[in-house]
């Protein structure tokens, strides 16, 4: 410092930087540098009694600070490289793969407390995209997500976690209070489009879906699951709308009511479904004309399935969700030749594989129809089992959905109980002695213990008069 304090350098130096730095009694500044990019300094005080440094000692000073610069450039190398790892570039929120890291880590932390998910989906994103290009886009894009970031603060994390949906984990936060911060948020939305210079322009809207562990889940898949059935229930009511999973609704039901009473739901005009079951029944037709059993089995496979649901406690829409899974879970045997379905002797090796595809057929048919998508993994999970030795995809235990599980054991009680062209069906008892033997290998042992004793019971056998008036 004495000899930089003799260099015209030192004149533009700022004058509080030159207090200081005899307030620090400076001797020596090292850069700690990486090409020609200063990143940092290191100050040396003077030594005691004003002795200077040594060549040898300001050597090996140099020597340290060389190396903590390539240690500091390797920590902000990594830093960056976290940051990348984690966070989407166009919103600067998280991405979807912390997302579903730390869904796991947080819903663990705040068992015992409460941890809410809000899912943020932009109503009508790709007809905005459509008129107004893409950087508007991305512009809209950046809105919504400095708007949540902006309402919740440090309460908590924003995502993002698809093209136009956000997600936000709120622990500590109860149903009533994300339901405010949902409405909070849009009313931003509400004041943004009311900006003068977006005059003209479409309306903003978002449909939001809240779901509260542990109230409305007993897993991070099932937060994350029912989350988004609450963003579908909230686009399918009309969109710009709020709506929270609730475990269960008609408690006072019996289990054969209840499933009358989401039959008559789905049928209302007002139903988010009931503009589906038009199309669902001409496809039930369609199998109906070519194979009959299929069609049967069908509509009680549905029924029974529902029932599982709402002893299991599952709220309306879902168990509205697996009878719709359940009547077109076989739809993909359109595609079967006669001769396979209508055999009077067991398959062979390869017509068995040949009739393994009418699932993913299945899925091929479903796919094609308008909003019926949530029935995908119900519909493709059914043929899977607990111990992963299934198809199509080989999951194993909760790798499978809940309502794919519940729609497996109602398929195989069916198919047992009924008459086949090559065999009788066996009693209900017989039937429930083969689901006991098979828990824990083909079907979830929690779910099995529970459909047998609604066999035993005698529920299921209460709901054919149902399938009749359907």
């Amino acid at each position: 410092m004495s000899d930089f304090r003799t260099d015209p350098l030192y004149r533009s130096v700022w004058k509080n930087e030159k207090i200081l730095e005899k307030q620090m009694s400076v001797a020596c500044v090292f850069a700690i540098r990486s090409k020609n990019e200063i990143s940092g300094l290191v100050l040396l005080s003077e030594k005691q009694r004003n002795h200077r440094y040594t060549y040898l000692e300001l050597d090996y000073i140099a020597t340290a600070v060389s190396i903590a610069s390539i240690a500091l450039k390797n920590a902000i190398l990594y830093e960056k490289m976290y940051r990348e790892a984690r966070i989407d570039s166009l919103t600067d929120t998280y991405n979807y793969r912390y997302f579903a890291e730390q869904t796991n880590v947080q819903f663990d932390e705040y068992q015992k407390d409460s941890l809410a998910l809000l899912f943020v989906d932009i109503d009508d994103f790709r007809l905005y995209n459509q008129i107004y290009g893409t950087l508007e886009g991305d512009h809209i894009l950046k809105t919504v997500a400095d708007i949540m970031k902006q309402c919740i603060g440090e309460s908590g994390s924003v995502y993002r976690y698809s093209g136009k949906i956000f997600a936000a984990l709120l622990p500590h936060y109860d149903g009533k209070r994300t339901k405010k911060l949902a409405k909070t948020i849009r009313l931003q939305l509400s004041e943004f489009n009311a900006k003068p210079e977006r005059k003209g322009m479409q309306d903003l809207s978002v449909s939001c879906g809240i779901c509260v562990s542990p109230y409305g889940a007993s897993s991070a898949k099932e937060l994350i699951e029912h989350a988004d059935l609450a963003v579908f229930n909230a686009k399918n009511f009309g969109k710009d709308q709020i709506n929270q999973f609730r475990n269960t609704d008609e408690a006072n039901f019996s289990v054969s009511d209840r499933v009358a009473h989401v039959m008559e739901k789905i049928d209302a005009k007002s139903s988010p479904f009931g503009e589906n079951m038009a199309t669902i029944h001409a496809l039930t037709a369609a199998i109906d004309a070519k194979d009959h059993y299929t069609f049967q089995h069908s509509k009680d496979v549905a029924i029974y399935a529902a029932a599982l649901a709402v002893k299991i406690g599952f709220n309306d829409e879902q168990i509205a969700m697996i009878y719709e899974g359940g009547l077109l879970h076989d739809i993909g045997k359109i595609s079967m030749p006669e001769m396979i379905l209508s055999k009077t002797s067991a398959l062979t090796a390869s017509e068995y594989e040949i009739m393994k595809s009418h699932v993913n057929n299945s899925i091929d048919i479903i796919r094609h129809l308008p909003d019926m998508e949530y029935v995908v993994p119900i519909v493709i999970g059914h043929h899977e089992r607990w111990d992963g030795r299934g198809y199509p995809r080989g999951l194993k235990g909760e790798e499978n959905s809940l309502p794919a599980r519940c729609l497996s054991l109602a398929d195989t009680y069916d198919a047992l109980t009924s008459d086949r062209p090559y065999r009788k069906g066996i009693s209900c008892e017989k039937a429930a002695s083969v689901i006991e033997a098979e828990s824990g290998k083909q079907f979830d042992p929690e779910l099995s213990a529970v459909f047998v004793k609604m066999i035993r019971s005698g529920e299921l056998t209460s709901l054919r008069s149902m399938q009749e008036i359907n």
